[in-house]
């Protein structure tokens, strides 16, 4: 089993093993009706031309949420099964299936994954919270629910991220206002400076700041560190910085957009390191 997993994660830990020197790029990236992915690199300034990855396609019409790490595509579908992808600055490789499944109903409204917790957060249509941990010796575990309130304040909740740099769970309404959900732990860890099973999340509070769509036309939202991006229907990228409680003006990223065609899928940031030759 180690190895079966181990062979998915290669190209990330290879990466970061054995080039400690080199800048993982973050990128943006698409992918497309066919299963093709594009990436885009990206700044808090701009967003470069689009990149085919090569390589089979990633997803199929089973597959239903897309999520990226430093390289590494992780893929899951109707069924609750996921599958990751190793990636590069120039490929995308097969699928391997991690044993389990994240879904106990067919009711998941957002999947988010946690590489800091080793976990993978599943939010139904009801705003619960279902935590599965994920190791590389036993797969995907059973779900748990979280402790604590739903995520969804009205019906007019839109978008949900994981900001992993303050551990927490953001939901983007149709306004565009942004509220956080702080992650914890009710059982403390032993020592102190040990990690431990998230098992509580808390109550919303609202982010300070504009409201992130200046018109209707948003379709995706993305976050990448303190960036967060909104991609409207034009392919347009327009990001402002967000801090614990605030978050910024907005501005258009300069660049090309993100889209040839009108076959966009799936939009989602990840960190590509290159593979030292």
């Amino acid at each position: 089993m180690i190895r079966f997993l181990a062979a998915a994660l290669y190209t990330s830990v290879s990466a970061l093993a054995l080039s400690p020197a080199a800048i993982a790029q973050t990128e943006i990236a698409v992918v497309n009706q066919s299963g093709q992915v594009w990436r885009h690199p990206v700044t808090e300034t701009t967003v470069g031309a689009g990149v085919k990855l090569t390589g089979s396609p990633i997803v199929g019409p089973n597959d239903e949420f897309v999520s990226g790490e430093i390289n590494q595509i992780d893929v899951i579908n109707k069924a609750g099964e996921l599958w990751v992808h190793g990636a590069t600055p120039e490929s995308v490789l097969p699928g391997h299936h991690v044993p389990g499944s994240l879904f106990g109903a067919p009711d998941a409204r957002f999947v988010l994954r946690d590489v800091r917790n080793n976990a993978v957060y599943v939010v139904n249509n009801k705003g619960e919270v279902w935590a599965h941990q994920l190791s590389l010796a036993e797969g995907v575990s059973v779900g748990y629910r979280l402790k604590g309130p739903s995520l969804f304040g009205g019906a007019d909740d839109k978008y949900a991220l994981l900001d992993s740099r303050f551990n927490r769970i953001l939901v983007i309404n149709k306004q565009g206002q942004v509220w956080a959900h702080d992650l914890s732990c009710s059982i403390p860890p032993v020592p102190p400076s040990a990690s431990c099973t998230i098992d509580t999340v808390g109550a919303g509070y609202k982010l300070d700041g504009p409201t992130l769509f200046g018109g209707p036309d948003d379709k995706y939202v993305a976050l990448a560190n303190d960036l967060l991006m909104v991609v409207n229907t034009e392919g347009e990228v327009w990001a402002r910085t967000i801090a614990h409680s605030t978050v910024g003006t907005g501005h258009k990223l300069s660049g090309p957009g993100l889209f040839g065609g009108k076959d966009d899928r799936f939009v989602m940031v990840l960190d590509l390191n290159p593979i030292p030759q």
